[in-house]
């Protein structure tokens, strides 16, 4: 084979090649290009994760920052409450009034010892009345009566009480009015006269009330008739009119008409009544009644001898009373005074300790939220630090991925002219891409505008300046006529491109190399 004729041949393997590299590296860049944007939305995914988890935080950084400076709030509540001078105040009520208990219960004890005094005779009862009287046989009845035990004398709920034996004379007086109304015996029709009172009777139903007191049923301690009331402030209407009532319905039973027989029985000239108080029913009523006649008065002759007796023996007593009283009540105020404001100086120091306590509580935990909070605050900045390197690796991704995609689409927009024209597009040399990656790497550091990156348009009739000038001015139109999005219908259309130079280009190399190896054994 001659040297021209290899020399052609060489010329022609060598554009064979580049041709077939070039549309290879075509194919390459679509690749490359999609494998750049799937790390791109990757790290757009982890920047934007970074970015919410940042954000979460500071949120929840805000939200502690608040509930720190509400419970600061009431913590300034707390520790401004001052409770030292109600606590000083309720002390000083407390002693003072504690203090003057002793000089109070000394006066109060003075005259209730002049009280006690003056009482002697009252404290008797009934039985210095009829001491006073000479009524021996009132006496005997009292103390040698079958049940004299349960009689306490002159005790206040006793029968024997003074004041007990005063309020009985209106009761003998009601029981002579229903006399005086009802006029005749109903059994006997045997005129009705006013009963008179006698200190045997009086003295009798003192003592059958002191054990009826207790013992619901008659006494029979002495032989004379009687009526019994529990519970009752007025006993009359259930013995005179309640069994009148049933007598004239003509009711034979004496248990129910009873106490009416003997208000109205013509053969009771003589009656004593008797007031106890106590027991089950609080109050009891007791009058007797008699045939005899003798040693007795009226209701108020009898009631004028026995004031004229308890005068005497209250007398001194009424004239120390309002003393007494007045005392008493000083003492019981004192007394309800101090525990009162004992109560309220505990309550007050029990506040105290309790507010002391909460602004314990309230410090500790706000020391808790403010710890969380400098957590926080840590976690926000290692967030803000993950989030900026995140930012940092996606702006990078993007930078190369504009570029890529700028380059695929001058490369597409060459292969196209080709194409259109019947030209052939060659690769740029490695060293020249190369450098124009370089160069758009560092110009898109300082914009957000990809570089553009010039591929070389070779023309077999041009030398290599001029094909690098037109390569330039191409690359400059489809940069400013570039989007940030990919075309992917054209790369779609781009990878049939690439695909058909690629078997194109192998069956170039194939019949070439065959070529080859024919001329070459030629002589």
């Amino acid at each position: 084979m001659s040297n021209p004729a290899k020399k052609i041949f060489l010329i022609v393997t060598t554009f064979v090649i580049i041709l077939s590299l070039g549309i290879t590296v075509c194919g390459i860049d679509k690749n490359a290009l999609q494998q750049t944007n799937q790390k791109l939305q990757s790290a757009k995914t982890d920047f934007e994760t970074a970015e919410t988890n940042y954000k979460n935080a500071v949120s929840e950084k805000e939200n502690i920052d608040k509930q720190i400076a509400e419970e600061k709030k009431l913590l300034s509540e707390l520790e401004s409450k001052n409770f030292d001078k109600e606590i000083i105040s309720n002390y000083s009520k407390w002693q003072d009034t504690a203090n003057s208990i002793p000089e109070k219960e000394k006066n109060y004890n003075e005259w209730k010892s002049k009280a006690d005094d003056s009482l002697i005779e009252y404290n008797k009862g009934s039985f210095g009345f009829f001491e006073y009287v000479g009524a021996d046989d009132a006496l005997n009845a009292l103390r040698n009566s079958k049940y004299a035990s349960y009689t306490h004398q002159g005790d206040e709920n006793d029968a024997t009480n003074l004041d007990n034996m005063k309020i009985s004379f209106d009761f003998i007086r009601k029981c002579n009015e229903l006399r005086i109304a009802e006029k005749n015996d109903p059994r006997t029709n045997n005129p009705l006269s006013t009963l008179k009172v006698t200190d045997y009777l009086m003295a009798a139903a003192q003592a059958n009330a002191n054990y009826s007191l207790t013992n619901t049923n008659h006494s029979e301690q002495f032989e004379i008739g009687e009526n019994i009331a529990w519970g009752y402030n007025n006993p009359f209407p259930a013995w005179y009119d309640d069994e009148k009532e049933a007598y004239l319905s003509g009711n034979p039973d004496f248990e129910k008409i009873g106490h009416y027989i003997n208000i109205v029985n013509s053969e009771y000239f003589t009656t004593g009544f008797a007031v106890a108080k106590g027991g089950s029913y609080s109050i009891e009523q007791v009058q007797t009644f008699l045939w005899e006649n003798e040693n007795s008065m009226t209701v108020d002759e009898y009631e004028t001898r026995f004031m004229e007796y308890y005068n005497q023996v209250t007398e001194e007593y009424n004239k120390i009373k309002p003393s007494l009283e007045k005392a008493t009540t000083e003492l019981e105020t004192a007394k309800s005074n101090a525990v009162a404001y004992e109560k309220d100086y505990n309550e007050s120091v029990e506040k105290k300790n309790k507010n002391a306590s909460e602004i314990s509580a309230k410090k500790t935990e706000i020391s808790s939220l403010e710890k969380s909070a400098s957590e926080m605050q840590n976690k926000i900045d290692s967030l803000k630090k993950t989030s900026n390197e995140k930012q940092k690796n996606y702006n990078a991704l993007q930078r190369e991925y504009d570029s890529m995609k700028l380059r695929f689409e001058r490369e597409q927009s060459a292969l196209s002219k080709e194409e259109n024209s019947g030209t052939k597009v060659s690769s740029p040399s490695p060293d020249r891409l190369e450098d124009e990656i370089s160069k758009n790497a560092s110009s898109t550091d300082s914009s957000s505008t990809p570089s553009q990156v010039s591929d070389i348009k070779t023309d077999t009739s041009k030398d290599i300046s001029e094909s690098y000038s037109e390569e330039s001015t191409q690359t400059a139109e489809i940069s400013n006529n570039a989007e940030n999005s990919v075309n992917w219908s054209a790369i779609s259309e781009q990878n049939e491109i690439n695909t058909t130079g690629i078997v194109i280009a192998v069956v170039f190399f194939v019949v070439i190399a065959v070529l080859c190896i024919v001329f070459l054994r030629r002589p």
